[in-house]
């Protein structure tokens, strides 16, 4: 057993050497690089696991015209969020002048549509 703790200890300073290392002293654009690969990959092996399917409504179909499949969803999840969701977010809406809200970042609401248990989350992705 002492072989175990003094090799776990050993492993956990190198771990924290190359941290360091990856941190203060590699250039910016390496770690970008090394963050996408590492996320594209880990949600690939993930999703090889996962039982789940993941379905994404963007809010636009283009640049400019607003998805009706999202506005489809928004409206049928509207009742449903203010009963459950813990943070909300509101914008007046000037064309309709009415108060539209909907889920908060990153709010999760479990939901079951025919016989199917559904989560809904609102994610908020920044398109440059």
């Amino acid at each position: 057993m002492e072989m175990f703790s003094s090799q776990f200890g050993s492993n956990i300073a190198g771990l924290m050497f190359i941290w360091t290392i990856y941190r203060h002293y590699l250039a910016p654009k390496i770690h970008e690089a090394i963050e996408y690969i590492t996320s594209r990959y880990t949600q690939k092996l993930a999703s090889f696991f996962s039982p789940y399917l993941d379905i994404t409504f963007d809010e636009y179909s283009n640049r400019f015209n607003r998805n009706e499949a999202y506005d489809a969803i928004q409206s049928y999840l509207g009742e449903k969020s203010s009963t459950e969701a813990k943070s909300m977010n509101a914008n007046y809406d000037e064309g309709a002048k009415s108060l539209l809200i909907k889920l908060g970042d990153n709010e999760l609401i479990m939901d079951e549509y025919d016989g199917v248990q559904v989560w809904w989350s609102f994610v908020k992705k920044h398109v440059e």
